[in-house]
């Protein structure tokens, strides 16, 4: 008998010390310990409190779609502080790459925009919130989530884009990156001008001399004149008679003759008595023939065209749009935000996160004014109830 209670005394002893390897093996601290990470799923997920206490939150929004030839913009971050008590419970929405929570849609989608939100799930009940980046197009890379940037849509959604890129989801959605062909029509035509067609005015073409163009009325030489001759006395030679006896001759003078101007061929009738002087005297000095051009001989051309240079004779084609044009913009990525009456000690950075979003929940401390009564001394971890919770600064130890 004796010896039966020794042994069970021993296996007593035994399953005691086993427990306090337990207890000890239990001690843990809330930074390392405590912590929750949710990723990017597409649907919502649900946090619910554990302990009353302060806990840091981590928001990265996802990044915008890549391009084949441009990266999607990168996500925001943002920290934040907040007390909780347990029960709470906060709707978690980690953003995706392909648009999940609020990235514009198009030829490629925005980034979602993390977020948190406590009493409800409408996007009014959003406490904490990380943007997402901006989509990429053939032409730029992303704009970055997470900036200050102008609102680009709905509020929590980045803009759509028919072709481009979506904008980044946020509090503040971002602008989309849109890229589009326009199609280029000329306007006007040649007769009635118009935008793409300039005036053609009228050029006088030709000159006065060799005619053409402008210049195509003649001037014909008429007959000669005193201006048609230089009247220097030069020696005999320049006139001849021609044999021709002239119908007329000067009365009570000498037959009257046709006489030939060996220059240019011009006639005149002569007679003993002279021709007043002006061309030649029959036996005697005589004068030149200068112009050299016979009766109806082209003298020179003038303007017949009847149009001044101000004339509009049509339009040319001047547009310098010829072709269709491509036009491309770069999109924005959706805003970071909080809350500032719930959350503390906030941090927000632009263009950290690569992929999908992330949200990461870590307890600072916990509030041991939680627990009343004689509960006061028990606390939980992991849904396991301690005997005893030790505080010291951030770090919690349980028994």
């Amino acid at each position: 008998m004796g010896k039966k209670k020794e042994i069970k005394m021993s296996g007593t002893i035994l399953f005691g010390i086993f427990c306090l390897l337990l207890v000890l093996k239990s001690t843990v601290t809330a930074e390392e310990d405590i912590s929750f990470i949710y990723v990017y799923t597409g649907a919502e997920q649900i946090f619910q409190v554990p302990y009353t206490g302060v806990y840091r939150f981590e928001l990265y929004g996802a990044q915008g779609g890549n391009s084949e030839k441009k990266e999607g913009g990168k996500g925001g971050q943002i920290t934040a502080t907040m007390r909780l008590c347990r029960g709470d419970k906060l709707y978690i929405f980690v953003g995706g790459q392909n648009g999940y929570n609020g990235g514009g849609r198009g030829t490629v989608n925005g980034g979602g925009a993390t977020d948190i939100r406590k009493e409800g799930e409408k996007l009014n009940d959003r406490i904490l919130t990380a943007g997402g980046g901006g989509g990429a197009n053939r032409i730029y890379a992303g704009g970055e989530g997470g900036i200050e940037s102008v609102k680009g849509a709905a509020v929590g959604n980045g803009e759509d884009s028919m072709e481009g890129a979506g904008g980044g989801g946020g509090y503040l959605g971002g602008h989309a990156g849109t890229e589009y062909i326009v199609n280029h029509v000329h306007n006007g035509d040649y007769v009635h001008g118009g935008e793409c067609f300039t005036p053609i005015y009228h050029v006088h073409s030709g000159d006065p001399v060799t005619g053409g163009g402008c210049y195509s009325i003649v001037n014909l030489h008429g007959e000669h004149t005193d201006s048609c001759y230089d009247h220097t006395p030069v020696r005999e030679g320049n006139w001849v008679y021609s044999g021709a006896i002239a119908e007329s001759s000067v009365p009570t003078a000498q037959t009257a003759y046709i006489i030939v101007c060996d220059l240019c061929g011009a006639e005149k009738i002569s007679s003993g008595t002279g021709d007043s002087g002006r061309h030649c005297i029959q036996g005697g000095e005589r004068t030149e023939l200068k112009c050299g051009l016979t009766f109806n001989s082209i003298v020179s051309y003038s303007l017949g065209c009847g149009k001044s240079t101000d004339t509009i004779d049509g339009y040319y084609q001047s547009c310098r749009k010829l072709y269709d044009e491509y036009y491309a913009f770069r999109s924005s990525g959706g805003t970071n935000w909080y809350d500032e009456d719930i959350c503390a000690a906030v941090e927000s950075r632009a263009g950290v996160q690569e992929g999908g979003g992330l949200c990461r929940i870590e307890l600072l401390s916990m509030d041991s004014k939680y627990l009343p009564g004689v509960e006061s001394l028990h606390a939980y971890y992991n849904g396991t109830k301690g005997r005893k919770a030790y505080y010291k600064g951030n770090l919690v130890y349980f028994e």
